[in-house]
């Protein structure tokens, strides 16, 4: 069994939450006041345009951008209401390419299921859920379902009979992993309590005047506590006093034989400290990332996918070509899965392994890799490793990738890693000032460049500038301001009295 620990460190400005596997950090959640946590959200929405050609709807949830909603994920009893109908049976779960009778400016009852990513909106659903301690109740199904996680073919099979019985009419169940071991009247404890808050949810979506939030989700460290601290959980550390009370009175109603696996964090030493977590979320935002053996791994996100390169650095144990290529591509691929869980990365993921000959070894590496996915609690799906070496995946996008909680997008390069050349810019300075003195037919100019740029453009009897001064018949001044980026020049009319910068860019 894997050892497991959960690590929480709370502050004023953010609580960040650490899992840790065998003493390495494999996930990390941030949670800050400004942002607030909207994934599991029900909203009262209104679809503000049915689009058939991308099978889909976009449905208003009082958010900047609007919710996208597939036609796969309308379900037959989607809640509708219209001139107070609270159901619209024209609504059907059909063929995806099928409009399920959404139209626009329809009320709809919609749940956040992927929160925003960049330019795209969250990710809807109208098949509701209310996650509970012991449960997750699913409105308007008839869906019976236990954990996967619960091992014991016997425990999983008592779990559903008691689910079965239990079953209200017109709702479906799932059986979480922590009511393995409960006893029935528990589980009809936390059955009666959430659908007394599926009344209060139903009753809010009927009184909504317009686009509202009716139900949200608990906070990330109480929905962490609520998902993951199960019995293979060694122990969860807290730095905060308030925080470890909230959770030990959670845990004593809920698990009472895990509170001796909740401690505090006493010691002056900062807890990520303490347990080497900050530098592995340092080593999680940087493109190259060590493997061990001394191979490494070259990570780089793109909008349309991430690729991650394998190379071998140091790795040279085996005299045999193939049976380092195959140690390299396992201990990398380790590592792989891993950094996809850290970085939280998701859609489609192309890697490329160090070439291998012999199909045994392709597809022991393709088994041993599905083998430890399965730690992952976000869906994936792989593609047999391709006679390039190259593996195509994708893995299920849920919330922004970590390198987005903590950084965005450089003003000066805009993402590329890379700003202009002193040569590239002065090129683009030369067009500029041909364009100024065609269209504007001033014959002075005053240009503010940066020191490096101003040296260069000055340099030498036939510099750059009196070049542009002859053929341009134009007197200019220039000064240097180690306020400008590499990548920057200013321009001032003496005519007009104003920066004409923008005016002349095309």
């Amino acid at each position: 069994m894997i050892e497991r620990e959960i690590v929480i460190n709370s502050t004023p400005r953010e609580t960040r939450v650490a899992i840790l596997e065998e003493g390495r950090l494999v996930e990390l959640y941030v949670e800050r006041p400004e942002k607030d946590r909207i994934l599991g959200d029900i909203i009262a929405g209104r679809v503000a345009k049915v689009v058939p050609a991308m099978q889909a709807a976009f449905v208003q949830i009082g958010l900047d951008a609007d919710g996208f909603l597939p036609y796969s994920d309308v379900r037959e009893n989607a809640l509708a209401w219209r001139e107070g109908e609270p159901l619209d049976n024209n609504l059907r779960t059909r063929r995806s390419h099928e409009n399920p009778g959404l139209r626009d400016g329809m009320p709809l009852a919609v749940q956040l299921i992927k929160e925003p990513i960049a330019n795209k909106g969250a990710r809807l659903t109208t098949q509701l859920s209310l996650p509970g301690r012991f449960m997750v109740l699913l409105p308007n199904e008839r869906v019976v379902g236990v954990s996967r996680r619960i091992s014991s073919r016997r425990e999983r099979l008592r779990l559903k009979n008691i689910a079965r019985d239990l079953r209200p009419k017109g709702a479906g169940l799932i059986i979480r992993t922590v009511a393995e071991g409960r006893q029935e009247e528990d589980l009809a404890q936390d059955l009666a309590e959430l659908l007394e808050l599926w009344r209060e949810v139903e009753q809010k979506l009927h009184a909504a005047n317009g686009v509202e939030c009716v139900h949200k989700d608990v906070g990330m460290v109480s929905g962490i506590m609520r998902d993951l601290f199960t019995r293979d959980v060694s122990q969860v550390l807290v730095d905060d006093r308030k925080l470890h009370r909230n959770i030990r009175d959670y845990i004593r109603e809920v698990q009472p034989a895990l509170l001796p696996q909740l401690h505090l964090h006493e010691s002056k030493t900062p807890i990520f400290d303490s347990h080497h977590i900050e530098s592995d979320i340092e080593k999680g935002l940087e493109h190259r990332v060590p493997v061990k053996g001394g191979g490494y791994l070259f990570i780089e996100q793109t909008e349309a996918m991430i690729s991650i390169d394998v190379n071998s650095g140091r790795f040279t144990r085996k005299r045999n070509l193939e049976d380092n290529a195959l140690r390299v591509n396992m201990e990398a691929m380790k590592e792989i899965c891993r950094q996809l869980r850290l970085r939280d990365i998701g859609g489609l993921v192309v890697i490329d392994f160090i070439d291998m000959m012999k199909e045994e070894n392709r597809r022991a590496l393709n088994q041993a890799m599905t083998r430890e996915l399965k730690k992952d609690r976000a869906q994936t799906d792989t593609a047999p490793l391709s006679r390039f070496g190259l593996l195509e995946m994708t893995r299920e996008r849920v919330r922004p990738a970590l390198i987005h909680t903590f950084h965005k997008e450089c003003s000066n390069c805009r993402g590329t890693g890379l700003v202009p050349t002193p040569e590239t810019l002065l090129s683009e300075l030369e067009r500029w000032i041909r364009r100024f003195r065609a269209r504007s037919g001033e014959r002075r100019l005053q240009l503010t460049l940066n020191p490096a740029v101003y040296e260069m453009a000055t340099q030498g009897f036939r510099s750059f500038l009196r070049e542009m001064m002859w053929r341009n018949f134009l007197h200019i001044r220039a000064e240097a301001d180690p306020q400008l980026k590499d990548h920057e020049f200013r321009c001032w009319s003496p005519r007009q009295e104003r920066d004409v910068t923008e005016l002349f860019r095309n």
